[in-house]
């Protein structure tokens, strides 16, 4: 935890304790400024994008800032700004549909972050990874993110127990017969945890695919497509 010393007998700490904790506020900083960076650069970005009329069919971008997240691919991107209120991971009343479209993102963000720690930045491997991780069954990929060391026992079974009630949401002929465990998802206190569990897991899998681009400079990977898309003078980008 990053806090101030102010000398006092009430602080207490060793000359170690105090350079390791020095030492893991200075990255805690990195990181928050790299996150900003990462926003930075999604506008530029989307910014550039603007001044072209298409976007080239070899794009394959999915970054998250501090605010926004950006996606582009198959010659087609978006945005969404106000990205940190995880407004879609707001889940407040028991609807099939709704819960397995909120469901669908996270998923996204599982299979991401698998994409990202694997290949990094290169887009020329992710496509063949996606095909290959998109087969797995979604608590195979869960159970690589905790193999990978991307997350902890707490969260993989966390997300192991979503994942269980989304998988009877999916198949279950009456919504009703759902439940997270071992409880019917429809009764109030039941669906109440699964919604704060499920939004407590999905800033997470925000939080941690943030770190992954930091760790394999992401944000690097976009400042070079940015240049490439500057080289149309023309405004025309051959896909």
């Amino acid at each position: 935890m990053c806090s101030a010393v102010d000398g006092s007998m009430s602080v207490i700490m060793t000359q170690s304790n105090f350079c390791n904790d020095k030492a893991r506020c200075l990255i805690a900083a990195r990181k928050v400024s790299r996150i900003r960076d990462m926003e930075e650069t999604i506008r530029t970005l989307c910014e550039t994008l603007r001044k072209v009329r298409s976007v080239p069919s070899h794009f394959r971008v999915f970054a998250i800032g501090e605010n926004h997240f950006f996606r582009a691919i198959d010659g087609k991107y978006s945005w969404s700004e106000h990205f940190n209120e995880f407004g879609y991971a707001d889940i407040r009343v028991f609807d099939r549909g709704l819960i397995l479209a909120a469901f669908a993102k996270l998923e996204l963000l599982v299979n991401e972050t698998i994409n990202l720690h694997i290949v990094n930045a290169d887009s020329s491997k992710i496509d063949d990874l996606s095909f290959i991780v998109n087969k797995l069954p979604f608590q195979q990929r869960i159970r690589a993110l905790k193999q990978f060391g991307l997350i902890n026992s707490s969260l993989e079974r966390k997300l192991k127990d979503l994942a269980a009630s989304r998988n009877q949401l999916a198949h279950e002929w009456n919504e009703n017969s759902a439940k997270y465990r071992d409880r019917f998802l429809q009764d109030d206190e039941s669906f109440e945890l699964f919604s704060a569990n499920f939004k407590r897991a999905f800033e997470s899998l925000v939080k941690l695919y943030q770190q992954v681009q930091v760790d394999v400079d992401y944000e690097g990977y976009l400042r070079e497509i940015i240049r490439e898309l500057e080289k149309y003078s023309d405004g025309e980008v051959q896909g």
